[in-house]
């Protein structure tokens, strides 16, 4: 199934609220748009600045990855391989602002 991958970059200085507002659109899609989240992992951080992985999916099968760990370019890159594979209809990832030059 081609999916041809769309990909959303939420950039910002460190501790401007990028992970809080992709938390804030992971429960929009679950509570208003009736998304599941197939895989979910926490990491670094603690309490709401713990940064994520999630893997949503809906019922016509639309696949929404959203990763939040974004402060060091290799985790940013990381994520490329759902783009590259074309795994997801939609990845949504955040970064620091200093590395978009390198995007």
């Amino acid at each position: 199934m081609e999916r041809n991958t769309k990909v959303v970059v939420l950039t910002g200085p460190t501790n401007s609220g990028k992970t809080i507002t992709l938390k804030k659109l992971r429960e929009h899609l679950m509570q208003c748009e009736g998304y599941v989240c197939l895989s979910h992992k926490e990491f670094g951080g603690r309490d709401n600045h713990a940064d994520f992985f999630d893997l949503l999916q809906n019922k016509a099968g639309k696949l929404v990855c959203i990763m939040s760990e974004g402060d060091y370019q290799s985790d940013l890159r990381g994520g490329e391989w759902f783009v590259k594979k074309d795994v997801c209809d939609v990845y949504v990832c955040a970064c620091t602002d200093y590395f978009t030059k390198d995007l």
